[in-house]
């Protein structure tokens, strides 16, 4: 052991991750061909007695036919010089039953030659058989032989994998030589799901002496590994030493003695027993480290879900000399999870990051194992009360199963939404917190509340993404939202790790912080933006005709400028509204307005009332406030420099093409070039809308036109 493992250490220094594994993958299957090899060129006989649990019969297989014939029917061999011998068809069938001299003698006369038997069926018939050796085929290989096969394959790869990927480990080293000794052990179970009555004792005890020293070699390896992880409880060395003075005792007394099947089982008991004391003083060791922790749990249910289905399937029906409690089939796929348990134990969040995920796979390994001794007990009891067994099934079915579902389903829904509904109450008051502090606050107040970790601190140096580190002990938080970035470490209150699930929670709660940000900037902004338009009209508008009025000296003027203002501060407070007006009512107050103004100013306004007056589409704050604009700064362009005694408003609407044109019989203009600062900021504002403000020519005063697509202005 101690040669083997330090060979492993120089071996695995020397070559890269990716370099081991596909030796690794090709030894493993070398090692898999050869097993096969070995059973198919095992001696085989070309009579073959099948066990039929089910019917509680025993098929013979012959080249010529097929028969069945009752487990007590007594098949009596002739061999050579007229001595005879009367076998039950069960032993024959099933090597796990007594009478292995028997079988072992048939074997030894098949060797020397062609052997005569003979048996009655139920119905009394007599069949004469001719047994002889014959070539092993791939046919012989049932599904016994392949399962263990796939599993110790499966276990072997596994192990294999975890050692290449975790450079100079020790636990992985160890990990992967068990994995090795359960490759053997499945292995030489597999050849013995291929024996049959010409399976000769040189063969027998081969394989049964490499099953037992690779079973020594599992448990001692096991030993080593839990000796040193995740604590190191004795030096290396002394380890080492102990260990190997271990497997040399247990070879010499297991080849000095006799009964060396059950005395295996024994010292298999006692390696059991020593195993258990040295996870508990692991256990004891590491119960105030929280990176232990989480590889102690998980150690704990394999290791005792193994010892016990070890126990159970091969040590108390050698002890107690009984049939086994559960078969090898159905037992070695639960000894593969549990080894692949191990391992995932020893990698941890360094290559899988699976800590809640193996614990649920080792829960439902229990939860399979409890399962399926129950259903042996009651297939058992059933199969005496075939009467109740279809009432029985509907009963449980009906009471049990379906209720049972039915809550897991509606309790896994009520987390998740309770689950999101924190979620988003937190993100929402960090995303509208007033200030960098409450938001920091907050955002550790967030983080707590998801992943309960021990330690929140600032991360001195952030990462731009939500990430794992220290294999699974910490999870590092960018910065958000003003709030600085955040190292959390132990999660679950240190009783788990970090795992890529909360990777993705952390991620979701950032993209809604960023998106509640969002919406809290675009609200402030537009906010902002309306408070300086305000600000820019009270300014440009009222407190610019207001100043006006101050300074001048006839009080019509004065009373001109005051109504505009007023004007002004109406247009004003409905845009505080900020609701959409109707094209009617907007037409209908700029005709009012207009006409009180024109009309003190002694010109006479014609404006009938068209369709435009009936108009109900909805135009926004933006556009009507410009449309208000333009109409306004026209008519007190044609009160103050026109000398008009008329004044005509057009306004044409096909679809959302609106045309307003304004005509008066004063001066006129004669260019743009001659338009003031009133008409020209007209031109803008049709700019801004993007329509277009333009001097026709007339023939007498002046003509302006105002065009633009109101759904295109609100829609910019």
């Amino acid at each position: 052991m101690v040669a083997i493992i330090d060979m492993v250490g120089k071996l695995r220094s020397s070559l890269r991750p990716s370099l081991m594994l596909r030796y690794f993958v090709a030894a493993s299957i070398l090692a898999t061909l050869a097993v096969i090899w070995l059973a198919l060129h095992s001696p085989a006989a070309d009579v073959a007695f099948v066990r039929d649990a089910s019917a509680d019969v025993v098929e013979v297989r012959t080249p010529h036919e097929r028969f069945v014939v009752s487990p007590d029917a007594q098949v009596r061999f002739e061999f050579a010089g007229g001595t005879a011998l009367a076998i039950p068809a069960a032993t024959l069938a099933d090597f796990e039953q007594s009478g292995e001299a028997d079988r072992l003698a048939v074997a030894a006369q098949l060797a020397a030659g062609d052997t005569a038997a003979q048996v009655y069926d139920p119905a009394g018939q007599l069949h004469r058989l001719s047994v002889s050796l014959r070539p092993g085929r791939l046919g012989d290989l049932n599904a016994e032989f392949w399962l263990p096969l796939a599993c110790g394959l499966a276990s072997l790869l596994f192990g294999l994998g975890v050692w290449a990927m975790r450079a100079d480990n020790w636990a992985a080293r160890c990990y992967a030589l068990a994995t090795l000794g359960l490759f053997v052990t499945f292995g030489a179970d597999a050849m013995g799901a291929a024996w049959n009555i010409a399976t000769d004792r040189q063969t027998v005890d081969a394989v049964m002496g490499v099953n037992i020293g690779a079973v020594h070699f599992f448990a001692l390896a096991f030993l080593t590994l839990f000796a040193r992880f995740p604590q190191p409880l004795l030096a290396r060395p002394i380890v080492l030493g102990a260990v190997g003075l271990a497997g040399a005792v247990i070879a010499i007394v297991l080849m000095a003695a006799e009964a060396y099947y059950e005395l295996s089982a024994g010292i298999m008991l006692a390696e059991f027993a020593l195993l258990f004391a040295i996870v508990a003083a692991q256990t004891w060791r590491g119960r105030r480290d929280r990176a232990s922790r989480a590889s102690l749990a998980i150690m704990i249910a394999a290791i005792g879900l193994g010892i016990v289905l070890y126990v159970f399937v091969t040590i108390l029906p050698a002890l107690l000399g009984v049939p086994r409690f559960l078969t090898e089939s159905a037992a070695l796929p639960l000894f593969t999870l549990v080894s692949v348990g191990i391992g995932v134990a020893i990698v941890r969040a360094s290559l899988f990051a699976l800590d809640r995920l193996t614990r649920t796979i080792m829960i439902s390994i229990c939860l399979a194992a409890v399962v399926l001794l129950l259903d042996i007990a009651l297939v058992g009891w059933l199969s005496q009360q075939s009467d109740v067994a279809l009432g029985l099934a509907i009963a449980a079915v009906a009471l049990v199963y379906l209720p049972a579902r039915e809550l897991v389903l509606r309790r896994s829904e009520r987390r998740r939404e309770e689950q999101a509904r924190r979620s988003l109450h937190l993100a929402t008051g960090l995303a509208f917190a007033p200030d960098h502090s409450i938001r920091a606050m907050r955002w550790r107040a967030a983080i707590q509340a998801t992943f309960e970790p021990l330690e929140i601190a600032d991360d001195p140096a952030p990462s731009p993404i939500a990430r794992i580190g220290e294999q699974g002990l910490a999870l590092h938080l960018p910065a958000i939202a003003g709030a600085p970035g955040l190292l959390c470490r132990h999660a679950g209150g240190g009783q788990r790790l970090f795992v890529p699930g909360d990777v993705e929670a952390a991620r979701a709660l950032i993209t809604i912080v960023d998106r509640l940000v969002e919406a809290r900037d675009a609200y402030t902004q537009g906010a902002s933006e309306e408070r300086r338009r305000i600000a820019r009209d009270l300014h440009d508008d009222v407190s610019g005709r207001l100043m006006t009025s101050l300074h001048r000296s006839d009080a019509q003027e004065m009373r001109h400028d005051v109504r505009e203002a007023m004007a002004d501060i109406r247009v004003i407070m409905n845009g505080l509204i900020a609701e959409p007006r109707a094209l009617g009512e907007i037409f209908a107050d700029i005709r009012h307005e207009a006409q009180q103004r024109l009309n003190a100013a002694n010109v006479a306004l014609r404006w009938p009332l068209g369709p435009e007056f009936a108009a109900v589409m909805p135009v926004a704050y933006p556009v009507y406030r410009h449309i208000v604009s333009v109409v306004r700064e026209s008519v007190s362009n044609i009160i103050r420099h026109a000398d008009a005694t008329t004044a005509e408003i057009g306004v044409g609407l096909e679809g959302t093409a609106l045309t307003l044109s304004i005509v008066d019989n004063g001066r006129g203009i004669a260019s743009v070039v001659e338009m003031g600062n009133g008409l020209g900021n007209c031109v803008r504002r049709a700019i801004d809308l993007g329509g277009d403000f333009e001097i026709l020519p007339a023939e007498v005063g002046s003509a302006i036109r105002f065009r633009l697509d109101l759904g295109s202005a609100s829609r910019g």
